[in-house]
């Protein structure tokens, strides 16, 4: 399946390579040092359960989400994914931010890169049910500041931000494919736009050719009226065709994503963009959950790292645990959560062995069906071969018998003369 941050690649398709050239400034990447971990960061211990949510349609509202964790909340879409750990479930990561990881967490929690990552994934993931739902509002519900010790990140690095880029690139390419019929997705695209290149055109009339023209409307619309030497750039920025991209790979995806789209054909969908163009074509965020699971993966090892150096604990300082547990309950918590791991790890030995014993009956019913097979035909064989000889005996009787005959004609014809 599928990496996440691959659909990066459909943000850069669309009109972005347009952008890059009419727009006043580019997106600035975060600035921001790192923060390593340090020994005396230590925590709460992790939650055990996790908490399946279910899903609700239209537009986000209180009834619309799914509580509230370190204020982060998140569109309901029905799950049975527990996550890749213990603990590791998306309501669960949901939780745990603002204590684990995110805006003004300090110690014993994530680092700035995994901080910035876990946003990123939120992003990617909520963008994708964004597309999905046809709802960018959805995206409001992230944060749309962050800070992490005395520096703050700049607007465009926010999860909020990034949510609504990668959502609004992608539903502008449904909107030119005909899938999405709200004009707003290239109103708000085209809104980065210097005023003297805006000058140039009539937004309604660029939007409106995209509908009715697709790919190939927009860019002959954009032709027309800007410099001949972004001629090229809008070609690749709105391929009608996979030739039009000379093969660049980024105007491939978009094109691929576009055509898949329009005719709505999910196996169409490029592998680095497969998420967010199965969810537009089928409606369904369930086509986003790939991102969860990835997310999910490595939101487990930051836990496990940051456990490491805190000596088992994350999202509390050393005073903090000192203060309200005793060491005699560090113990036992210790010695369940060692229980809990054993158990996890021979539930897992026992599903591989399964899994092991059920290939092994696969492989040796296959070889039962091929050998059965190899028989049958070998059967066929002999029949067919003993038929023929039969019948070669009968043709060989028939000729004798015809021999015959003309010998004891031709005697006949002899004896006269």
């Amino acid at each position: 399946m599928k990496k996440w941050g691959i659909f990066i690649l459909v943000v850069l398709g669309g009109l972005l390579l347009i952008l890059q050239y009419f727009a006043g400034k580019r997106l600035q990447s975060v600035s921001m040092p790192s923060k390593s971990a340090q020994s005396e960061q230590t925590g709460a211990a992790l939650p055990l359960s996790s908490t399946d949510y279910v899903a609700s349609g239209g537009a986000i509202g209180l009834g619309d989400a799914v509580g509230d964790g370190g204020g982060l909340i998140l569109p309901k879409v029905p799950t049975n994914y527990q996550g890749a750990c213990l603990g590791g479930s998306l309501e669960e990561m949901r939780l745990t931010h603002g204590t684990y990881w995110g805006s003004g967490v300090e110690e014993g929690s994530f680092d700035f890169g995994e901080t910035q990552k876990m946003y990123d994934m939120m992003a990617s993931y909520v963008g994708c049910v964004a597309v999905a739902r046809e709802n960018i509002a959805l995206c409001d519900t992230l944060p749309a500041e962050v800070t992490q010790g005395r520096d703050k990140w700049d607007a465009a690095s926010t999860p909020k931000y990034k949510c609504q880029e990668l959502a609004t690139n992608t539903l502008l390419l449904a909107y030119i494919a005909g899938n999405v019929k709200d004009p707003v997705y290239c109103r708000k695209t085209l809104s980065s736009w210097q005023p003297k290149d805006v000058a140039r055109i009539s937004v309604s009339d660029l939007c409106r050719a995209g509908a009715e023209g697709g790919m190939s409307g927009a860019a002959d619309y954009l032709s027309k009226r800007m410099p001949p030497e972004v001629k090229g750039q809008i070609d690749k920025a709105l391929p009608s065709s996979a030739s039009s991209c000379g093969g660049d790979a980024k105007c491939l995806v978009t094109f691929q994503v576009y055509s898949a789209i329009k005719n709505g054909n999910m196996g169409g969908c490029p592998s680095s963009s497969e998420g967010y163009c199965e969810a537009r074509i089928t409606g369904n965020p369930a086509s986003c959950e790939s991102i969860v699971h990835e997310m999910s993966r490595n939101y487990c090892s930051y836990v496990e790292r940051v456990k490491k150096v805190t000596g088992g604990f994350i999202g509390m300082s050393r005073e903090a645990i000192k203060a309200n547990v005793s060491p005699k309950q560090l113990s036992k918590e210790a010695a369940q959560k060692e229980a809990d791991r054993q158990k996890i790890a021979a539930e897992l030995k026992r599903q591989e062995t399964d899994r092991l014993r059920n290939e092994a009956y696969l492989k040796k019913k296959e070889a039962d069906r091929i050998r059965d097979e190899a028989d049958r035909l070998k059967t066929a064989e002999k029949k067919e071969s003993d038929r023929l000889r039969n019948e070669a005996d009968l043709q060989k009787k028939e000729n004798d018998k015809i021999q015959l005959e003309l010998n004891s004609k031709v005697k006949k014809v002899l004896g006269k003369n």
